[in-house]
């Protein structure tokens, strides 16, 4: 059962993760729906971080650095500093 529910949570955030990458791409080619984009993009950042999830996005998977999400810099500054 605990295994069912690993593999359910991984398939989550695998959709998540590629839910990202989609809105990051339709960013850089709709410039008038950005504002309704980084909000998507944050919602699903959110619930990527309620899943447990702690890894890095691949640039191209990312939102300019000042829109990214600050828990997610933060994140990421930790890292590096270690």
């Amino acid at each position: 059962m605990a295994n069912e529910e690993s593999e359910h949570a991984t398939s989550e955030i695998r959709k998540l993760e590629d839910r990202l990458s989609i809105l990051a791409m339709t960013w850089r080619g709709e410039p008038h729906n950005r504002s309704k984009l980084k909000r998507e993009y944050h919602e699903t950042m959110a619930l990527l971080f309620s899943l447990g999830w702690d890894d890095f996005l691949d640039i191209d998977c990312e939102l300019p650095y000042e829109h990214m999400l600050q828990e997610y810099l933060n994140r990421i500054n930790i890292h590096k500093n270690e």
